[in-house]
């Protein structure tokens, strides 16, 4: 069955691709090739979120190729959703990047998107994308100057949806070993349930609206090019038949002939 989408998942810093595998199963039941990019903070040392905005927008053009499908979408969490917005920024020139959710975003070391002087943020205007962030209250490292509200105050038309008393760490599957999860601030337990089964049915409805979106904007064209086909032939046959009337018969069976 031929794919419908590429969806990338951007982890959080140093979390286990397998802790997203409930957002992957929600994308396979769309019918999405799902790439999963562990995101290290370790590697590289230097400019290290700006190289994996880099990696992502490389492979993206050797997949498309693959699946001969010409847009893609990003679900980040955490860090991985600032990379996700920077692939947004820096590395979509040719418009296929189709839409982001990022998933309680993390603009820190270094800031990218809320420096108090503006002059030093990298733009998310007009880029053309759906993005959607989430925003969560219980991050404790996460500074309110550098996170989703943060963000979203330098550029309002982005899309926010606000899980109040859900931790960070909520949109991850259990996990058994060491990670943040473990040091970070839970949340409330019920609410934190609540919020991963929330953000399951966004990821496919927002996935699917973009598709549908997307095939109506073709249907649209083509409807348009139709419609100016027939516009134009019923012009030409309203030109035949005012010659009609003065005698010009045979144009006109010429005319209805090639129709």
């Amino acid at each position: 069955k031929k794919p419908t989408g590429i969806t990338f998942i951007l982890t959080a810093a140093n979390i286990p691709c397998k802790n997203y595998d409930s957002i992957k199963d929600a994308l396979v039941s769309i019918d999405h090739v799902v790439v999963a990019y562990y995101i290290s903070l370790l590697s590289p040392p230097i400019k290290n979120n700006r190289t994996k905005a880099r990696d992502v927008s490389r492979m993206i053009e050797e997949l498309k190729e693959e699946f001969n499908l010409d847009k893609y979408n990003i679900i980040g969490h955490s860090i991985g959703g600032k990379i996700a917005l920077l692939v947004a920024a820096l590395h979509n020139d040719d418009k296929s990047l189709r839409a982001i959710m990022a998933l309680d975003p993390v603009d820190q070391n270094p800031v990218e998107f809320t420096n108090p002087d503006t002059t030093k943020n990298l733009s998310l205007k007009n880029t053309g994308i759906d993005i959607l962030m989430t925003f969560t209250d219980n991050g404790f490292f996460i500074s309110k100057d550098h996170n989703a509200r943060a963000i979203n105050r330098f550029n309002p038309e982005l899309k926010v949806v606000l899980h109040r008393n859900a931790g960070h760490m909520a949109y991850c599957d259990k996990d058994t070993g060491v990670s943040w999860k473990a040091v970070m601030r839970g949340g409330n337990k019920e609410r934190n349930s609540i919020v991963k089964e929330e953000t399951l049915e966004i990821v496919k409805k927002r996935m699917q609206t973009c598709l549908k979106k997307k095939a109506s904007s073709k249907v649209g064209r083509i409807a348009d090019k139709y419609k100016e086909a027939v516009t134009s032939n019923i012009d030409d046959i309203q030109n035949d038949v005012k010659k009609v009337t003065s005698g010009g018969k045979f144009g006109l069976a010429k005319k209805m002939l090639n129709l």
